[in-house]
């Protein structure tokens, strides 16, 4: 299980053809994943509890679901037109879970309490960023598949940036883009494909 708030710098390793060939040795065909777009221009948003609250549910779904994604990470820095790009993997089927960012597996459990407890966990933190008068942002539902949120009032503690979006896969439950707008940058990260059947190789430790 992924706990949120990884920094991520130096060399940018890629991994996509050795994941795509991965994903397509799994049990079921892969599907891809339309996205939206860069947007620099991010909107005002209004609070709604409701919406707040599905995030959460959708949050969990994400982190409790069976499947195998693959895709891309991209940081754009103010004021450049070069962005550190790499590749972004995850397999699932709790409780095995197993990440791999830009080369480095960073997140490897095959552990049920660990599982359940890293998940309940993470959800604890989610509900606090998005729940109660006190809560670090603003939250809008956009689609079935969307939420954006928003800061609230400026904060050290901002785990996703000044403003973000979240969109998720109906089906599978996969976050399939996400966008942040940090202090002096934008991250993207975006699902390019989607399997729904793990197999035991989609968890082997990838070589160096």
């Amino acid at each position: 299980m992924v706990i949120l708030g990884f920094v991520v710098s130096g060399i940018v390793l890629l991994l996509g053809v050795a994941l795509v060939l991965t994903l397509r040795a799994a049990g079921d065909e892969p599907f891809e994943v339309e996205f939206t777009p860069l947007e620099t221009d991010f909107p005002a948003v209004e609070h709604d509890p409701t919406a707040a609250a599905d995030l959460i549910d959708a949050w969990a779904a994400w982190r409790t679901g069976t499947f195998v994604t693959a895709g891309s990470w991209t940081r754009t820095v103010d004021g450049r037109s070069d962005p550190l790009v790499g590749e972004v993997y995850l397999a699932q089927d709790p409780p095995r879970r197993q990440v791999i960012r830009l080369g480095a597996v960073v997140s490897a459990i095959d552990d049920p309490d660990r599982f359940e407890n890293l998940v309940v966990s993470e959800l604890g933190l989610v509900g606090g960023y998005v729940i109660g008068p006190d809560r670090l942002y603003d939250v809008s539902r956009v689609s079935d598949a969307c939420f954006h949120a928003e800061l609230v009032a400026p904060s050290l503690a901002s785990p996703w940036g000044r403003w973000a979006e979240y969109c998720f896969d109906l089906e599978s439950g996969a976050l399939i883009s996400a966008r942040v707008r940090r202090q002096t940058a934008i991250d993207v990260e975006t699902t390019v494909v989607v399997t729904t059947e793990p197999s035991d190789a989609d968890f082997a430790t990838p070589s160096s």
